[in-house]
């Protein structure tokens, strides 16, 4: 159960309603994980989705790398949400099952792509060292260009704060 109470639509301000009613369309009037807190501050929830858009619609990188740099961030925050609301898109991305089933059992995958061993490498040793080492920095741009790895930063720091979210608020992962 999450540590935010249910709000209905009669109990927010205009701002607040506008922007759970876009938050909410086509999502059967439930406002889900991270956006149930988000929606609480209207400003802010309008820079997060316009963050989530830019990520998933127009970043050089391809979906199948984005995809991994979020679920290397969710699990390490084993933010279960954040998890179940990525491994199908990482699997449509193209990521293998393999791939993932490593990830959510806090392995590290036996990868085909070098692309993706690449940024295992660097969005792990980021988020458990707290820094990129020269090797796992060079091998990313190597393999995703310097514009690249900016994107995948901020795409990991994006999906660790969500998974910030999800934990902080103890939003459960669906049934």
């Amino acid at each position: 159960m999450s540590r935010l109470a249910s709000m209905s639509l009669d109990q927010m301000p205009e701002n607040q309603r506008r922007r759970f009613l876009e938050i909410t369309e086509g999502a059967a009037g439930t406002v889900r994980g991270p956006f149930g807190a988000w929606v609480r501050s209207p400003e802010l929830a309008d820079h997060m989705l316009a963050t989530i858009r830019l990520l998933r619609d127009r970043l050089s990188l391809p979906a199948r790398l984005v995809e991994l740099a979020i679920l290397i961030a969710v699990r390490h925050w084993d933010a279960r949400y954040a998890w179940q609301a990525h491994e199908a898109r990482g699997l449509k991305a193209g990521l293998g099952p393999e791939v993932l089933a490593a990830i959510g059992a806090g392995r590290t995958p036996l990868f085909k792509k070098d692309d993706e061993a690449a940024v295992f490498a660097f969005c792990t040793e980021l988020l458990e060292a707290r820094a990129a080492g020269a090797a796992a920095y060079a091998r990313a741009v190597e393999a995703l260009g310097e514009r690249g790895v900016v994107e995948l930063t901020a795409a990991l720091g994006f999906y660790a704060m969500i998974a910030m979210t999800v934990k902080a608020f103890e939003i459960p992962a669906a049934g």
